[in-house]
Order: C-alpha cells, then structure tokens, then sequence
C-alpha cells in the first residue's frame, strides 16, 4: 500500500468537479479497474500517469497545444486503419521472403554450385547469376504490366 506524506486541497470549478465524476463513473465501469476501488485519490493518480504517459514520457519536446490536438484527431477509424496497414506489411514481408526463396532458388538453377556468399551487389554487373535472374524479373514484371493493361483495355471497350 502506498503511504501518501502530503495532504492538499484541490479547488474545482462546479464543471470541472464534473468532469471528475464522470471520470470516476467511466474508471468504475472499466473491467481493468474492477479489482480495486475507485477512490478520488486514485482517480487523480490515474489521471496523473495518463497525462505524463501522453504528454511528458512519449512526446515531451512538442507543445501541449499540439500534442492535444493530435491526440483529439485520433479516432477508432485510424486505430482500424493503422491495423490494416500493419496486416498489410505483413502480409508484404512473407511474400518477400518467399520471393528471396524462389530468387535463391533460381540462382541455383542457374548455376548449382552458387552459395549465398558469393552474392555480389548487382550495380557492379559482374555477377552473370544475377544478371540473369534480374532479366527474368524485369521480363515478369513487363509481362503483368502488358496483362495488367490488356484487362484494362478489354474493360474499356466492354462500357
């Protein structure tokens, strides 16, 4: 239990003495709180600890005006937003890492005694491995791209 040295006296306008009952009513109906009780002393520790994490600990260099208003525009759209975009790179990394698979795999084709450690940068143009499969990617990516507007083309003309 936490000992407190030091008693003081808060004066609240009648709106503001509100605003912390209505803090209180929300803290109350939280399932993370429902083990402890909601006293006015431990309402304005909470409010204490948001404030800080918010405002001082995350972002202490940026005005509190700012900060405010960044944290206001925040909406349960973006949280779903930020979620998707991350489910997204996800998905986005698995296929690079299959792709560095199926390029690896390539460049054992294309010469079975090939090791990784042999991987040259291929700016230089002095691996022939590499030359080669980047031929064979330009080529795919040529190929999707002439696809790609074909479909386009044959959606056009269906209007």
């Amino acid at each position: 239990m936490m000992n407190w040295n030091n008693k003081t006296t808060l004066h609240f306008t009648n709106g503001d003495l509100e605003k912390i009952q209505n803090i209180t009513k929300y803290l109350e109906k939280q399932d993370f709180f429902s083990n402890e009780s909601i006293t006015k002393s431990r309402v304005f520790a909470i409010i204490l600890n948001v404030f800080y994490e918010l405002f001082v600990e995350s972002n202490s260099r940026t005005s509190y005006q700012k900060r405010l208003n960044t944290l206001k525009k925040v909406t349960s759209k973006d949280d779903y937003r930020i979620l998707q975009e991350l489910q997204t790179i996800k998905q986005l990394q698995n296929m690079s890492f299959y792709v560095a698979l199926s390029n690896y795999q390539n460049l054992k084709e294309l010469n079975s005694d090939y090791t990784p450690e042999e991987l040259r940068s291929y700016l230089t143009g002095d691996s022939n491995e590499i030359n080669i499969l980047l031929n064979r990617i330009l080529a795919i990516q040529k190929q999707d791209i002439a696809h790609n507007k074909q479909i386009k083309d044959t959606r056009r003309k269906a209007k």
